[in-house]
């Protein structure tokens, strides 16, 4: 997706060649619509760069304007993603990998924690959530209990609820190692049940375009334990 939306922001594809590039990568018709729509401002912010002019304009304060500058642990970085994509509830494992996002809520108290103790009643309660509010579902637990989570995932699926599923992952510069709590490949259990499936460096607002314009599947993403900010 990454790369669609980059031809697109530089001026190299048009409008309906991002529809049909979207929709050649999963995508339905909604979300592409949606991402296409959010992607607007920015496209005219650098309608005077790259192939659509190599000149800087005010255009950059425009684009400026779009983003805000954070600094933080990787913990407030995602609770203020989250924020940003009007998340109010987290649905939270009691897992320790979670310590730094639970740290980062103290001082945001127009975010709450709903906790579980089980990764299972996890996905159940946020499921729930979905379909009362219509609003995408936020969960988070520790990684290996993913596979225990599935039961739920696979009843979300079947009522085409639509969730954001994360958890932590191992540590950047360890994984891939075989290491403690860690298998090859964390997103093929999940991969039945899941509409899309990332290992990620950071949070962005991808899972919550899909989860929310693109029901039917969970999205599940996995962050390393430890990311330099």
């Amino acid at each position: 997706m990454r790369d669609i939306v980059k031809d697109y922001l530089d001026g190299l594809i048009p409008r309906r060649a991002f529809m049909k590039r979207m929709s050649q990568a999963g995508f339905g018709v909604a979300a592409a619509a949606s991402a296409l729509k959010s992607l607007e401002p920015l496209a005219r912010a650098q309608s005077g760069r790259g192939a659509r002019g190599q000149a800087q304009t005010s255009a950059d304060s425009s684009a400026g304007s779009l983003t805000k500058p954070f600094e933080g642990t990787g913990g407030e970085l995602l609770a203020e993603q989250l924020r940003a994509a009007g998340v109010k509830f987290l649905f939270l494992g009691n897992g320790s990998g979670l310590g730094s996002l639970c740290d980062a809520l103290l001082d945001r108290p127009d975010m709450q924690i709903i906790l579980a103790i089980h990764e299972d009643h996890c996905v159940s309660i946020a499921d729930g959530y979905s379909k009362a509010s219509g609003k995408p579902g936020f969960v988070m637990f520790s990684r290996v209990g993913t596979p225990h989570a599935t039961a739920n995932m696979y009843n979300a699926m079947k009522d085409r609820s639509s969730l954001i599923i994360t958890s932590d992952h191992a540590e950047s510069d360890r994984e891939g190692r075989d290491g403690l709590e860690d298998i090859d490949d964390w997103l093929e259990t999940v991969e039945q049940f899941t509409k899309f499936r990332w290992v990620v460096p950071g949070m962005d607002h991808e899972s919550f375009q899909t989860g929310h314009h693109d029901a039917g599947r969970s999205d599940l993403s996995a962050l390393p334990a430890r990311h330099p900010l």
